[in-house]
């Protein structure tokens, strides 16, 4: 338990004295934690500890993405909650089924390139891909940095 609570505190430590202390990015500072974490950390926890630290960090993700989705719903639903009509939804609705098609197109063309590689890619993962793109909290947080600007 107390290897959980650690690499809890130590990833809170890391964000805030680079953030406020250091003046530099506390995002790029965790990334950078994670990364030594995965090289030198997994052989320094317990084997006990490492499955509760797994869902330790489950949970703290699902709480942070979820905290990320409702406040981009309040936040746009302010914004707009006036200016949406019936005909922008179905403009947003076009413009989604027309990015699957072109994302789809896009992997079809770029298939042969990634077979080369010796990335095998068959039709099933093809149309996965162009159903999966790019979601998210990330993508939910890009887009509304585009709204801001």
């Amino acid at each position: 338990m107390l290897e959980v609570n650690l690499t809890v505190t130590f990833a809170y430590l890391c964000f805030f004295v680079c953030e406020i202390y250091a003046g530099a990015s506390g995002i790029l500072a965790l990334v950078t934690l994670g990364l030594y974490m995965n090289y030198k950390g997994n052989t320094r926890v317990s084997v006990e500890s490492h499955h509760m630290l797994h869902h330790v960090w489950m949970f703290i993700q699902f709480v942070a993405e979820t905290g990320v989705f409702v406040l981009a719903g309040v936040i746009m639903a302010a914004r707009i909650e006036a200016f949406i009509t019936w005909s922008d939804f179905l403009k947003n609705m076009a413009l989604y089924v027309i990015l699957h098609i072109i994302r789809f197109f896009g992997i079809i063309i770029l298939s042969p390139f990634m077979n080369m590689m010796d990335y095998a890619v068959d039709f099933k993962s093809i149309v996965f891909a162009s159903y999966a793109g790019m979601r998210g909290a990330v993508a939910l947080c890009l887009a509304l940095l585009l709204t801001e600007n």
